[in-house]
């Protein structure tokens, strides 16, 4: 079973997270997934806060946290099986959304599927190779999150990697 949970859904509300994280987090503990993009990152940090390390010093406070500009995005794919799978290995993001939550680093245990090179708002800084979509396992189920909207790439290579995703979950 895979929970989606999307960018401007209520999931990127901190006290809507919070009211909802037991059963959520029951939910992935008990073999579920869940599939979390962009603003949805509040959920991924509050139900397991170790294995994603956003951008803002506070990762709860979601307005330090959005810190990424609408720049395009070069990405790469990190794996082997993800590049042989898809037949790429890098790709261009043609546009974020404004002000989204970019991650800083990963936690033990996470796998890196896509990184990228992107900017941010503070002082328009070029942050270079870090986590876009990573997974991590949480008792017998997993997260994965990513922080783009697929609209902003390319149609074949969308149906390419929106499809893996869900195969690995």
């Amino acid at each position: 079973d895979i929970v989606f949970l999307n960018c401007g859904s209520r999931f990127g509300e901190l006290e809507y997270v919070q009211q909802h994280a037991d059963r959520l987090r029951a939910f992935v503990e008990k073999g579920g997934s869940i599939y979390a993009s962009d603003w949805s990152w509040l959920a991924a940090e509050v139900l397991y806060p170790d294995p994603i390390d956003f951008h803002a010093a506070d990762d709860l406070n979601a307005w330090d946290n959005k810190v990424g500009t609408r720049a395009p995005i070069t990405a790469r794919i990190k794996t082997a099986e993800w590049i042989e799978a898809l037949g790429f290995s890098d790709f261009t993001i043609a546009s974020m959304l404004t002000s989204w939550g970019p991650m800083n680093a990963m936690g033990p245990g996470t796998d890196l599927f896509i990184e990228g090179d992107f900017t941010i708002y503070e002082g328009s800084a070029v942050i270079t190779a870090k986590p876009l979509t990573v997974r991590f396992p949480a008792g017998q189920g997993q997260i994965l999150y990513t922080s783009f909207h697929y609209e902003s790439v390319d149609d074949a290579m969308v149906n390419k990697l929106i499809s893996h995703i869900v195969y690995e979950l």
